[in-house]
């Protein structure tokens, strides 16, 4: 719904006020931990908030990285010695991750406003899609 509504303009019309803040969040926290995918999901619950393109990227990974750092004790101290096996992929695709912003970052200046709110849309759209195809999947 929230794709559906970002690629209509329906959501640029949608502001949250605070109590809709706290739910967007909760509902965002809780659907994340049952899919394991909170991006999408905290996209979708961002595009309500009107935030203009950097200050929305600038959100989503401050509340990214948050997430991370209390999820990664859990993980070290539940799979330690797994990841420590893994610790040379671990460090490939962390690189990955830094390059991959430094190239987003650059791409995102070339954006307009409007297209990414759509562009956005889109990806939650089809991660949505793509999520209910897997659930019905079997």
């Amino acid at each position: 719904m929230a794709g559906l509504g970002g690629l209509t303009g329906a959501i640029a019309r949608l502001r949250f006020g605070r109590a809709a803040a706290l739910a967007a969040g909760a509902l965002s926290g809780i659907l994340g931990g049952m899919v394991g995918n909170q991006g999408g999901i905290r996209s979708a619950a961002l595009l309500g908030f009107g935030l203009e393109r950097d200050r929305f990227v600038g959100t989503a990974t401050a509340i990214a990285l948050i997430v991370d750092a209390t999820r990664l004790p859990i993980c070290l101290a539940s799979h330690g010695r797994r990841m420590l096996a893994m610790w040379d992929l671990i460090a490939v695709l962390s690189a990955a991750v830094v390059l991959g912003t430094i190239a987003g970052r650059r791409a995102l200046a070339h954006v307009p406003p409007r297209v990414f709110q759509r562009l956005v849309s889109g990806v939650v759209l089809a991660l949505g899609a793509a999520m209910l195809a897997r659930a019905f999947s079997g």
